[in-house]
């Protein structure tokens, strides 16, 4: 009976030191082709941060009063996005091409703090919201600056 115990306790033995040199592998070997969403928690644990209504309402509200506070003036838009310009989609890199603008202090201070690693940028006529170490566009508020 004795000989029977002492075989079992050597193949489990065995096992836990196959399931840990198995791990140990898995974890020091790189993968290349990794998204970088899945690092980040984006895909499988955390839903990604997105802008609440009312945050999109603020936005909406600033620029429509800003728009309204200033006179018309014919030649304001000289520089015109060429239509072959990329634009940000929400769950997608934002393209290096993207020309990013920081939103105005005065409409950051009415929206609610960001957790870190996530910042709000203008890219073209809207106003998204970016993971910043993944470079992730998490949401957007389309056609939202005029």
């Amino acid at each position: 009976m004795q000989l029977v115990t002492r075989r079992r306790l050597r193949q489990v033995a065995q096992l836990v030191l196959l399931t840990a040199a198995v791990a140990a592998t898995a974890q020091a070997a790189p993968d290349n082709d990794a998204d970088p969403r899945a690092e980040a928690g984006e895909l499988f644990n955390a839903p990604p941060l997105r802008f609440t209504h009312l945050e999109k309402n603020v936005i909406r509200e600033y620029y429509g009063l800003r728009r309204s506070w200033r006179p018309p003036e014919p030649q304001q838009r000289k520089f015109q996005a060429p239509s072959s310009e990329k634009r940000a989609t929400a769950g997608a890199l934002l393209p290096s091409s993207a020309r990013k603008q920081f939103l105005p202090g005065s409409l950051e201070g009415r929206l609610s703090l960001l957790p870190s690693g996530y910042e709000r940028w203008i890219v073209g006529k809207d106003v998204v919201l970016l993971n910043r170490r993944t470079n992730i566009v998490t949401d957007i508020v389309p056609n939202a600056v005029n």
